[in-house]
């Protein structure tokens, strides 16, 4: 019996390589770009056209949905920044340009950049976030803390400012 269970533990003796293997050739895929998050080619895109207006449209149409995955993929990156707070908050301001011009809006020179952030923190603070769905689906709003790191990061001269304060 003893002789049985021997044999059986040896089989699990290769485990730790191939676990440890698998994890490596998954990282170096990775880093290769083979996970598939890249810019469309244009001819792939307009194959199926049939006029070069049509090939422009898809085209065009291409292009915003690449952009609207990478600024949603850009948000997620944030600590906090849900699935949820991101579709919210790329819903309102579909691109970071269209945020940064938000933030922006109404001010001139002589404005001060404590008064373009407080204003676009409580604009952005009002948010609201939609969570789950059905009659499960709550309704909060984004929040000053996660408000004023993202408009800090967008306003501030310093890159290591993280508007914590």
């Amino acid at each position: 019996m003893a002789e049985g269970r021997m044999e059986a533990t040896d089989g699990f003796s290769f485990l730790p390589s191939t676990i440890k293997r698998g994890l490596a050739c998954s990282a170096a895929s990775r880093l290769r770009g083979g996970g598939g998050f890249r810019f469309p080619r244009r001819d792939l895109v307009c194959a199926g056209a049939q006029t070069a207006e049509e090939a422009e449209k898809l085209w065009e149409s291409a292009v915003r949905a690449w952009v609207h995955r990478t600024w949603l993929s850009q948000l997620g990156q944030w600590h906090g920044v849900t699935g949820e707070i991101a579709t919210a908050i790329a819903s309102v301001y579909p691109t970071p340009r269209a945020l940064f011009e938000a933030i922006w809006q109404g001010s001139d020179e002589n404005s001060s950049l404590d008064a373009v952030q407080e204003k676009a923190t409580t604009m952005l603070a009002a948010l609201p976030i939609r969570r789950g769905a059905g009659v499960l689906a709550t309704q909060n709003r984004l929040g000053p803390q996660l408000a004023r790191r993202i408009v800090t990061f967008f306003t501030s001269p310093d890159p290591l400012d993280e508007g914590a304060s």
